[in-house]
């Protein structure tokens, strides 16, 4: 079947301005979510609390953004540990990575995931499928010291090791504007959007 490819500055623009619209709501929920939690295990030590702190900040961050309202055409749904914001044009799944992280976390073996993972970035006929990744920076006796969100695509769904590359990573900023999105975020710097998109036309266009 022959996808209806959009060019790659009309897709990453798109994202880039879904990552601005989404991030204050984003922000509050999951900060909220993470502090609570940790008051909430507070006490529990080892596979418990880790278990326990993970399910609590799932759902106080699904609770949150119901409670703060998502910006129009979205929606929040949790089915189990599944966690899903959707658009008419974005599905992302909502997980948690390893501080630091510049790769994306592997599907593993459920074929949803994998049919997920591996769904074309490029293609206008059908929702853009990516991951919404967040992970905690420090959290001692005060409270939560800082976390990292990003939206990002992984490139397959991954045969070996827990993770796999991606080819759009866009790290969410508080009170960032859509000019503060157009970064490509790949290795330790930033490099500008607009130039690694250009290669990435000029590569597909067969220009080189």
């Amino acid at each position: 079947m022959t996808m209806n490819i959009m060019p790659a500055h009309h897709m990453v623009e798109r994202v880039c301005q879904a990552a601005a619209d989404l991030t204050p709501a984003l922000w509050e929920a999951q900060s909220n979510a993470i502090v609570e939690a940790h008051t909430r295990c507070a006490g529990l030590t080892g596979n418990n609390a880790t278990v326990a702190n993970a399910f609590i900040t799932r759902s106080l961050f699904v609770a949150g953004l119901r409670d703060i309202g998502l910006p129009n055409g979205w929606t929040v749904t949790e089915t189990g540990t599944k966690v899903t914001l959707e658009h008419p044009s974005f599905l992302l799944r909502y997980l948690k990575e390893k501080p630091g992280a510049r790769r994306a976390p592997a599907a593993g073996h459920n074929q949803a995931r994998r049919t997920q993972w591996a769904a074309p970035l490029f293609d206008v006929d059908r929702q853009s499928e990516l991951l919404l990744l967040w992970s905690p920076s420090l959290i001692t006796e005060a409270g939560l010291d800082g976390f990292a969100m990003r939206v990002a695509h992984p490139k397959s769904a991954g045969d070996n090791g827990p993770t796999v590359d991606v080819d759009l990573s866009i790290r969410l900023q508080p009170e960032a504007g859509l000019d503060d999105y157009r970064h490509f975020v790949g290795d330790p710097s930033e490099e500008d959007l607009y130039a690694r998109i250009d290669a990435i036309d000029a590569i597909r266009d067969g220009i080189f």
